[in-house]
């Protein structure tokens, strides 16, 4: 049995506890028979973070131009936001109806927003800002989102240009390590074989 598949055994049997194992004393014996051991995983949890994060400054722009839209045709702010909230992409969608919800239990429309933005992170604030201040103070809104929508497009043009960047370094380990000596295998050897079945020959 190779290391491999013994580890596997093992975590197989360590994360599923069948029916036939007796519930512990005290215990509710009428819950379900088998338990999953739940194993954290730090890098799974930064690959969606990451993957939340490309979401939000790639999908920024649309929410802009869309609330932008909503209060250029004469609805306020938290009109727009419900006009416009099946429309957007995630994670805007969830994040605003949440803060729809919120605001329709009560809660001031501006300090929904203050929640949204905790949300979201620190990518979204000068958006969100806006939109509080107007909310709060009856600052204008629409220059404000047509100056915060350039900024956008430009922020998620330069993220994605440092993601091109990366492409190469990405490359470089399959590259050293997969595609070179499989040409090696395919190119250097069948030469020194022959070369040295010649040798013997003669």
């Amino acid at each position: 049995m190779s290391a491999l598949a013994w580890v596997v055994g093992v975590l197989v049997g360590a994360a599923v506890v069948g029916p036939n194992h007796p519930a512990p004393r005290g215990r509710n014996t009428h819950s379900t028979s088998r338990r999953t051991v739940l194993v954290p995983l730090p890098r799974a949890g930064r690959r969606q973070r990451r993957d939340r994060d490309d979401a939000t400054t790639r999908n920024l722009p649309e929410l802009i131009d869309l609330l932008s839209l909503g209060v250029t045709a004469g609805l306020t702010l938290r009109q727009a936001a419900e006009a416009v909230v099946s429309w957007l992409s995630h994670p805007y969608d969830e994040v605003i109806g949440r803060a729809l919800e919120r605001s329709g239990r009560g809660e001031p429309w501006a300090d929904a927003l203050c929640g949204a933005t905790r949300e979201l992170g620190p990518s979204t604030q000068y958006v969100f800002s806006v939109l509080i201040a107007a909310e709060r103070d009856g600052a204008p809104v629409a220059p404000a989102l047509h100056r915060a929508s350039d900024e956008a497009r430009r922020r998620r043009r330069t993220r994605a240009e440092e993601r091109v960047r990366r492409v190469p370094v990405l490359m470089l380990f399959p590259l050293v390590f997969c595609i070179l000596p499989a040409f090696a295998l395919l190119t250097v050897v069948p030469l020194l074989v022959g070369t040295l079945r010649d040798l013997q020959l003669r």
